[in-house]
C-alpha cells in the first residue's frame, strides 16, 4: 500500500483517541486515514473521497462486484466510530487498486 504510507491507519476497534485523531484529521482536511487496511478517506474541501482499496490483480470484476465491494466497505465505515464522526460530511466512494506507485481508479459509485 505504498500510495498511503502517510496515512494514519486505524482499525474499526481503535480506541476512542484514535478515533479522534481520525475524525480531526479528516474535519481539518489535514490528512487521509486508512480504516482497517480496506478504505482510504481522503478529506477534500467539500467532500471525503472514499476509496475502496483492491488489489491490482482483482481490476477486472464486474460493475455488480466493485457496488458489492462498495456496499461492504460502507456498512465498514457505518459500523464504525469513525463513520458515526463524519457523518455530517458528503462522502463519495471509488474503487481503487494500489499499484505500487499510487492509485488507479477502477469503478466509481454513482
Amino acid at each position: 500500500m505504498s500510495a498511503y504510507r502517510d496515512a494514519l491507519r486505524i482499525e474499526i476497534d481503535a480506541s476512542a483517541g484514535r478515533i479522534d485523531l481520525a475524525a480531526s484529521l479528516l474535519r481539518r482536511s489535514e490528512g487521509t486515514v486508512v480504516l482497517s487496511e480496506r478504505i482510504a478517506l481522503r478529506p477534500e474541501p467539500h467532500r471525503i473521497l472514499c476509496e475502496v482499496i483492491v488489489d491490482s490483480h482483482d481490476s477486472r470484476k464486474s460493475p455488480q462486484e466493485y457496488e458489492s465491494l462498495v456496499d461492504a466497505a460502507r456498512e465498514l465505515l457505518n459500523a464504525s466510530p469513525l463513520g458515526r464522526a463524519i457523518s455530517k460530511r458528503k462522502l463519495e466512494w471509488v474503487v481503487v487498486a494500489d499499484d505500487g506507485k499510487g492509485t488507479v481508479e477502477l469503478w466509481k459509485a454513482s
